[in-house]
């Protein structure tokens, strides 16, 4: 399930910092405040003194101008942010997140036979999505057996090597899951993966020939029509590559898989 918690838990730091620097800036601000009148077709500024008098402003005090009216715009946003705070804190204050799972959990055991539990757990979500059947693209005969730590045959030794840092990484993939992409028509990645604390599917892309130019066109249009289909790289889609000189890194596989799917 989303952490909905997390996520209001950075708005609220974002609603904090937003008001520290409205602060800082309305303490710098004049005192006065700004009125302003119009009258055919002329605009007019003034300061409204304690004796009700008025002092007119020319233009020459832009910048005095501009001050007041930003400070007067500041104190309505600061106002607008205190209330979205306290209402968000409130918010924090009695949610939890965890008390659908807990229901279950804490139920007696003999009463969890005779019941069907309707929230999954993320763990639960995990093995939902893993067990999934699906049918692979496959081999052709000719093709190197290659076997990961999972047990499963796939195409290369570098996508052995990722397939192996997702499973030890505990983060559920299938191999070469079927994919259909405007324009282009069934493609199968090379992994299809789950960012569990999301729930979030994306697809990784491993491209292992890229010092061959006629190689590197088909990568190109193959991207091109994932863009096409809303799979654009940094969101749900990964990419890798390699060429015989520069190998992919298996540091980089780590970084890529905390950066994406953790």
């Amino acid at each position: 399930m989303i952490n909905l918690k997390d996520y209001l838990q950075q708005n609220e730091q974002e609603l904090q910092e937003i008001m520290r620097t409205l602060e800082a800036r309305i303490e710098k601000s004049p005192k006065e405040s700004l009125q302003i009148s119009s009258s055919n077709g002329r605009t007019t500024y003034y300061v409204t003194n304690r004796d009700g008098s008025r002092t007119y402003l020319s233009k020459k005090e832009k910048n005095l101008i501009n001050a007041m009216a930003q400070k007067q715009y500041d104190l309505k946003l600061h106002k607008i942010a205190s209330k979205q705070l306290c209402d968000l804190q409130r918010f924090l204050s009695r949610y939890q997140p965890t008390e659908l799972q807990e229901l279950y959990e804490n139920t007696h055991p003999e009463r969890k036979v005779l019941i069907q539990d309707h929230i999954l757990s993320d763990e639960e979500y995990a093995v939902k999505w893993q067990s999934e059947v699906y049918c692979p693209k496959g081999f052709v005969k000719g093709d190197a057996e290659i076997i990961t730590e999972r047990g499963e045959r796939v195409c290369s030794k570098t996508e052995k090597i990722i397939a192996d840092k997702l499973y030890a990484m505990g983060i559920p993939y299938k191999y070469e899951a079927p994919l259909e992409l405007k324009g282009y028509g069934i493609v199968y990645p090379d992994f299809k993966v789950l960012k569990v604390s999301k729930r979030k599917e994306l697809y990784w892309e491993h491209f292992g020939m890229m010092d061959d130019q006629n190689y590197v066109e088909k990568v190109l249009k193959k991207i091109n029509s994932y863009e096409k289909s809303n799979y654009f790289p940094g969101d749900k889609l990964i990419i890798t590559y390699e060429s015989k000189a520069m190998p992919l890194r298996k540091q980089t596989i780590e970084e890529i898989i905390k950066q994406f799917l953790l």
